[in-house]
């Protein structure tokens, strides 16, 4: 448990947030526990997000803006602003949810010392009322520090994130095609763990803007660019800090596989090792008939 006084720093990034960055703000300065500095990095939205953030700004002296003179994307500026909070914890804020007042308390209260990165629950809601979120049952969270079950999947979502500033020295670079949060908490999980909190303390607005839509393309363009995603994050996965030796040969060999299945050679190499590993791999998967859901997902991820 953390007992000692921890000199929080939220960062938010925004884009074109005007709708919903006021309510996200006043949610994060509703915290009951003290926040030391509220880090906002625009990355020069041409809406009025900036002049939002700059009047709330105004009246409150823990809210700082810095506003990227041309547009980063969406990692390059999570990357700046990390290296701009100089408090002993970090949290990451999304600029269109909704905290709970007692999200940093609970999960400070919570978090044990040798983990680097405690990440919370989290729940979809759409429309204006945050009660109405549900939680996703469906989904079993990754904790520890069997890195292997990160390799396809991730349940760390950067929203719901709290992690100490001395992890950030290890992270970087940030690849620029994969996700800033799921590179963290591969981090975390070869540097001492990522430790999990069921409590829903992040309600998740779901919207147009934000809703990936990909319902107008192909089953197997689907495939093809969730392979190609896994592909560049294994590249990635091999070069972690802390990576240790067994840990290291799984990534390595899952990578050159994926790598040889995406040009059509070794599938069936690829499908018996994932199925060899697959209860690491699809732990985040809660199914009643696991084995089939694994063979499954092993034969389209080697032959699809």
């Amino acid at each position: 448990m953390m007992n000692a006084i921890q000199r929080v720093s939220v960062v938010v990034c925004t884009y074109n947030g005007a709708a919903f960055i006021e309510e996200q703000l006043l949610s994060i300065l509703a915290q009951v526990y003290p926040l030391y500095e509220i880090i906002v990095a625009d990355d020069a939205s041409t809406d009025g997000t900036p002049a939002i953030v700059a009047r709330i700004a105004a009246g409150n002296g823990v809210i700082s803006l810095h506003q990227n003179k041309t547009n980063l994307g969406y990692n390059r500026n999570f990357e700046q602003a990390l290296r701009l909070a100089s408090g002993d914890v970090i949290a990451i804020a999304d600029q269109d949810d909704v905290w709970h007042p007692e999200k940093i308390s609970t999960m400070l209260a919570q978090w044990s010392p040798e983990c680097p990165l405690i990440y919370c629950n989290s729940a979809l809601f759409t429309g204006n009322d945050p009660t109405t979120a549900q939680p996703n049952n469906m989904m079993r969270h990754f904790a520890g520090t069997d890195s292997r079950s990160l390799a396809v999947y991730n349940t760390v979502s950067g929203h719901a994130v709290l992690f100490r500033k001395e992890l950030l020295a290890l992270a970087p670079p940030f690849h620029p095609q994969v996700y800033y949060d799921w590179w963290l908490a591969m981090v975390a999980a070869c540097n001492g763990g990522v430790q999990y909190c069921p409590q829903v303390l992040v309600y998740q607005r779901w919207h147009g803007a934000n809703a990936t839509e990909k319902i107008q393309l192909s089953l197997a363009e689907r495939h093809r660019q969730e392979k190609e995603m896994v592909l560049r994050n294994l590249q990635q996965f091999c070069t972690t800090p802390g990576l240790k030796e067994e840990q290291q040969a799984f990534f390595n060999n899952l990578h050159a596989l994926w790598q040889d299945g995406l040009n059509g050679a070794n599938r069936w190499q690829l499908f018996l090792f994932l199925m060899q590993h697959r209860h690491a791999i699809y732990s985040s998967k809660v199914r009643k008939a696991a084995f089939v859901s694994h063979l499954k997902r092993s034969f389209r991820y080697a032959f699809s």
